[in-house]
């Protein structure tokens, strides 16, 4: 089932955000970004970057909400 297993994506995906993580600016073709100073977690996914960005109460809710209906679907 394809929402069952998304779900399992976003709680295996999040299970492991550093939210202490060090950001460090940088220039791009004439543009400031944040990306993180360990190279390691600049290669995460799309979905990784997200979580942190969203912050620990938020990916919280989420990951609460995902292992919910997770039990529902049991």
């Amino acid at each position: 089932m394809l929402i069952k297993r998304r779900l399992e994506e976003i709680l295996n995906i999040t299970a492991d955000v550093d939210y202490a993580a060090e950001l460090m600016e940088t220039e791009w073709k004439g543009k400031k970004w944040k990306v993180f100073v360990n190279p390691l977690y600049e290669k995460k996914s799309k979905e990784w970057k997200i979580a942190f960005r969203a912050g620990k109460p938020v990916t919280d809710a989420v990951r609460t909400a995902a292992e919910k209906w997770l039990k529902e679907f049991k």
